[in-house]
């Protein structure tokens, strides 16, 4: 049984946590982009789940990411995670650690290469940066900034390490706008040109989604005169769904759209709904079974009512003129989003180039927990090593 979703949305906002949170697109997984000079690989093979707390998994210019470091990396990240999701579960947040434990040691060499660059020019951060920084923060954790400082002291350990994420972020947020300002200008004209786009885009989209209404109206009206329902799903569904023309088994509770629920629990066996706007697109549904609920004694065990549905499914764009327009707040964060992305994917790798990067260890750090042999690198670490499997 699946839950169905009731709403199709469109968002396009700059997202403040990545902000916080620095994820780091460095473009280092191209070994011809590194001098080789510039990396030290050791005789010794640990993976990390082997290493002491003090055995150093990567250091860059001599400054070092312990296992006890990226320990407490990858709790700052679940930390961040549980505070802008508090109701995620344990098996998202178990997924996310899979995926931070990878990403964690590429980011470490991209953050330090800059801010050991900003500490070579003896930058100094700027006010504009550190009251970004501390609202960018305040935000996530929902404070004020008055008291921020005492969330940091309630959170012990993990406040303390989210402290020092704080004041990493303002130095390379700071580095990053004085030595790229130029580049990292939203001009009003960008911001003007990109609202045009947008608008252009909803009224493109609500011109083909009327086009798709006007279709799932025309469908319903054949199925009213007796058309084959299979057959129409076949010509029209762009759902994909196996058995065809079976959208599945669902409980009252999981049907999350209410006029679908109500369609599915009150139309009779055998008859179609109206069209019906949902997150997929438009949604035709067929009644093909229903249980009903029993109450009281029976010679049929009681249980909930369960309704087998078919569907054809009318795919739609995403936007219309329903759609509120952004905010030019909104506009320009996303344009200097992506101009920050774009700049990272070549200002980083140029910085992590010129560092003496070591891993004492060797660079192969994940066993395959089913066959027990060596993970291959993953996709941000360069270095190919005699210990990875082909």
């Amino acid at each position: 049984m699946r839950t169905l979703h009731h709403l199709r949305y469109f968002r396009y906002t700059s997202v403040a946590v990545a902000s916080v949170i620095f994820v780091i697109e460095t473009g280092c997984n191209r070994e011809k982009e590194r001098p080789s000079t510039g990396i030290k690989i050791g005789k010794e093979s640990k993976y990390i789940e082997q290493m002491a707390a003090d055995d150093v998994i990567v250091a860059i210019n001599g400054v070092s990411l312990t296992r006890e470091k990226y320990d407490d990396a990858i709790g700052v990240k679940e930390t961040l995670q549980k505070l802008s999701k508090p109701k995620a579960s344990a098996q998202e947040l178990n997924s996310f650690r899979t995926y931070w434990s990878r990403g964690v040691i590429n980011e470490y060499v991209a953050r330090q290469a800059v801010l050991q660059a900003a500490r070579t020019k003896n930058h100094q951060a700027s006010d504009v940066a550190v009251q970004l920084s501390r609202a960018d923060m305040c935000k996530l954790m929902k404070v004020e900034d008055e008291a921020l400082e005492q969330k940091f002291i309630e959170m012990g350990r993990q406040g303390r390490a989210l402290k020092v994420l704080l004041e990493e972020n303002t130095m390379i947020r700071s580095f990053r706008e004085a030595e790229h300002q130029q580049k990292l200008t939203v001009s009003k004209e960008e911001v003007d040109d990109h609202l045009k786009k947008i608008k252009a885009y909803h009224e493109r989209s609500e011109a083909t989604n009327q086009l798709v209404i006007a279709k799932g109206k025309a469908i319903c009206e054949e199925l009213k005169k007796g058309a084959d329902f299979l057959k129409l799903v076949e010509q029209y569904s762009e759902g994909g769904d196996k058995p065809v023309g079976e959208w599945g088994s669902f409980l009252k509770g999981e049907i999350e759209n209410a006029q679908i629920r109500n369609a599915a629990f009150s139309l009779p066996v055998g008859s179609v709904s109206e069209p019906f706007d949902t997150e997929e697109g438009l949604v035709i549904i067929k009644v093909l079974q229903r249980t009903s609920e029993v109450q009281g004694p029976t010679t049929v065990p009681s249980g909930p009512a369960i309704v087998k549905l078919g569907r054809i499914l009318l795919r739609m764009a995403e936007g219309g003129l329903h759609v509120p327009p952004p905010s030019r707040e909104d506009v320009e964060k996303a344009i200097l989003d992506l101009k920050v992305k774009n700049l990272q994917n070549e200002w980083i790798p140029s910085l992590v180039a010129k560092a003496q990067i070591e891993y004492p260890n060797g660079t192969n750090f994940w066993m395959n927990a089913k066959s027990k042999k060596p993970a291959k690198s993953h996709k941000g670490m360069a270095i190919q090593t005699k210990e990875e499997t082909p």
